[in-house]
């Protein structure tokens, strides 16, 4: 009588039904965890690119996830000008009478400079910060071709 009861219990599902089940079950559950990620704020949503197409972003990856997050253009050159030293040119133990490479200009005791760190090249600050502003800094220095 056991046996009876057990054998119409056990009903054969067709394989296309039982995958169908395990996909879906699979889908919610991964659904679900990405929903208590983004509440948890350990997943962040990536960026629409129609918003940043403008070019007053640039997409930074992010140390504390794996997504990209659009920072404005001006914060990076702001970011950049505040970890180039000015320094006048007279306290630089340089060589003298350099010529500042973005204006072909001689550099003199008169005026302040930006001494890269990398590089160890000086620039009218103006040239410099210039260079910065119209976007050459995502490129290059104006001399070497090291990041700012």
């Amino acid at each position: 009588m056991a046996i009876q009861l057990l054998y119409l219990l056990a009903i054969k599902i067709p394989q296309s039904i039982t995958t169908t089940i395990v996909s879906n079950v699979t889908s919610h559950l991964i659904s679900l965890l990405l929903t208590a990620l983004s509440y948890l704020r350990l997943l962040k949503s990536p960026p629409d690119p129609d918003d940043y197409s403008s070019g007053n972003y640039i997409l930074i990856l992010d140390r504390t996830s794996p997504s990209l997050f659009p920072v404005p253009v001006h914060v990076i050159t702001a970011s950049i000008k505040n970890n180039v030293p000015i320094i006048p040119f007279s306290d630089f133990a340089g060589a003298r009478n350099p010529v500042c490479t973005v204006c072909l200009d001689c550099i003199d005791d008169c005026h302040l400079i930006r001494k890269l760190v990398n590089c160890k090249h000086v620039f009218h600050r103006e040239c410099l910060d210039q260079w910065i502003d119209v976007g050459q800094a995502g490129n290059t220095t104006p001399v070497t071709p090291g990041r700012l």
